[in-house]
């Protein structure tokens, strides 16, 4: 084909070709490095310049697009304004195809956290943004007579659109500092200059530029008829479970508070003594649990971890919870004839599947139903507005707290003469911000006063819980977990303070502060060795309540993060 031919033979590839070789062996190594060195903390280079390898590829990537940039300008330089006139019809394509590939990556997020009936509004909506942009981008080029304006133009569009759709959902970028943050938008800069170097030039034509930019389009959209949460089929290890009979039937109820830590914990990180919740969890007849982590974090792996008990021969997929996939602990209860309760307030966890009985919120038409809005930072461009313009165009409609539906709930699962085992998550006192820097002295103060003031909200509502279940005539046991600590350590990696990382992240609160199972602290703990688990202890309570304990030690098999009994904490 000539274009290959011409491409290959082009100056800009015989510049670019040391670089690219040299970042190819990077390449190599740090494969090679994350394979034969998965302790990060043993790394050589970590050694020597205490840099987390993470920064290091981030750094030597950063080094390579800043060669390529200058190619870029090398091209943009030179070039009479009439062939980029004459082009504006290609860069403006070249334009909308980065757009549409910025939507395509962010499609499979959109299509899980969003109520279907809002995606043609936020699809429209989205296409007016990039109508109108592409005709910024041509009238531009027919108008203004400076190549470089032009440029920033086309640049600054993009790197809105990139963060205003993609990267305002990646916690995963908020966590890194300022620093990383600039240099991973001047790679991206970097990138546009060099591309636009190739599309305005025809080096490299734009047909077919903009055919590659097609197809990577589409293999997200591919991708979600293969999901895997709808192809899991678990049949022959949920068997093992379906045998479990239980011998007495109490109602079993999980309420999980965000970065609830352990009291110890919230003394030795945030310098809180004396939390309210500690004592209403400390009185007479109830049971915590020492050295408790959790065995999966944030949020969305710790609650279908609990579902799957952290058996690793199930998917680490993100549908137990809803009930879209069958997990161990639903299956093991509903085939005793339980009926299966979960919740969260909004639709973080997506849509209801058929291995729950009942799961809340409902899929209501409201914005405040739907996590897209609630991802990551709450930030104005975030969608261009859309989240903020759909609620302002909804109904505002007064609805009763969160935990006082949880109440509810529960309440009405004990009133029930068949038994109830219910899971709900309740988002207090809430970890920190994801672009909170554990350095910063007045983000810890602020986040110390708030996790002081909600514990005094937990300490309500879990008094109010307990109230409720001595008036109920059933048999019930209360799990009171937290799904993660605080995350303090948002700046820091395991490499650097390993046991601050893994006690912040991991360490929680688990207690059972009212329990009339039939089965005690010791029970409870047949599966806990010299540490706890959510899981662990959900299994003793199976193990206990079975009448034949040996299916149950047959079935279980626990998988964890982290090695936490390097990480004791009491």
């Amino acid at each position: 084909m000539p274009f290959l031919s011409e491409f290959f033979a082009s100056r800009l590839v015989r510049q670019t070709a040391p670089a690219l070789s040299l970042y190819f062996l990077f390449l190599v190594w740090a494969a090679c490095s994350f394979v034969f060195i998965p302790d990060g903390t043993q790394d050589p280079l970590f050694r020597l310049t205490q840099v987390p390898r993470t920064s290091q590829f981030l750094f030597a990537t950063f080094l390579l697009l800043l060669y390529l940039g200058v190619c870029g300008f090398a091209l943009l330089r030179p070039r009479p304004w009439i062939e980029l006139r004459g082009a504006r019809t290609g860069i403006a394509l070249f334009f909308s195809l980065l757009f549409l590939n910025i939507v395509s990556a962010t499609l499979p997020t959109m299509v899980a956290q969003i109520h279907p009936g809002f995606l043609p509004n936020l699809s429209a909506y989205i296409a007016l943004v990039l109508a109108l942009q592409a005709a910024a981008i041509f009238t531009a080029l027919s108008v203004l007579r400076t190549p470089w304006v032009i440029f920033l133009m086309f640049a600054g569009l993009i790197l809105v659109d990139f963060y205003a759709m993609y990267v305002v959902l990646l916690e995963s970028f908020h966590r890194v500092h300022v620093a990383g943050q600039v240099s991973i938008f001047a790679i991206v800069f970097l990138a546009l200059l060099f591309l636009l170097g190739l599309a305005g030039k025809d080096i490299f034509p734009v047909r077919t530029v903009n055919a590659v930019l097609a197809v990577t389009l589409f293999a997200p959209a591919i991708l979600l008829l293969f999901d895997q949460d709808s192809a899991a089929n678990q049949n022959r290890q949920l068997a093992a479970f379906g045998g479990i009979k239980f011998r007495s039937f109490p109602n079993v109820h999980i309420v999980s508070f965000d970065a609830l830590t352990a009291p110890s914990l919230a003394s030795k990180y945030l310098k809180l003594d004396d939390l309210p919740y500690e004592r209403v969890l400390s009185q007479k007849g109830a049971i915590r649990f020492a050295n408790a982590f959790a065995s999966h974090v944030p949020t969305k792996p710790f609650a279908n971890s609990i579902m799957r008990l952290a058996h690793p021969g199930f998917a680490e997929v993100y549908s137990y919870f809803a009930g879209r996939t069958d997990s161990p602990l639903a299956h093991v209860f509903r085939t005793n004839g339980y009926g299966v309760s979960t919740g969260y307030s909004s639709m973080y966890f997506g849509m209801k599947g058929p291995f729950v009985s009942d799961y809340r919120p409902s899929e209501a038409l409201a914005v405040g139903n739907n996590t897209l809005c609630a991802l990551a930072v709450d930030s104005p461009i975030k969608f261009f507005g859309f989240c903020k313009v759909a609620s302002l165009l909804g109904e505002k409609q007064k609805q009763p707290s969160w935990p006082e539906i949880v109440t509810a709930l529960i309440g009405r699962s004990n009133a029930d003469p068949n038994p109830w085992f219910t899971f709900h998550h309740i988002g207090i006192p809430g970890h920190t911000s994801v672009d909170y820097r554990t350095s910063d002295a007045a983000a810890f103060a602020r986040y110390r006063a708030t996790y002081q003031e909600a514990s005094a909200q937990i300490a309500v509502i879990v008094t109010r819980l307990i109230s409720a279940m001595r008036q109920d005539e059933a048999k019930s046991i209360l799990f009171i977990f937290g799904d993660h600590g605080p995350y303090l350590s948002r700046t820091i990696t395991t490499e650097q303070d390993p046991q601050f990382f893994v006690q912040d992240r991991y360490g929680i609160i688990a207690a059972v502060p009212h329990n009339e199972s039939g089965c005690g602290p010791q029970a409870l703990r047949h599966y806990i060795t010299d540490y706890a688990t959510p899981e662990r202890l959900l299994a003793g309570l199976i193990h206990c309540l079975s009448n034949d304990p040996k299916v149950v030690d047959a079935a279980v098999k626990f998988a964890e993060e982290k090695d936490f009994g390097r990480y004791l904490y009491e």
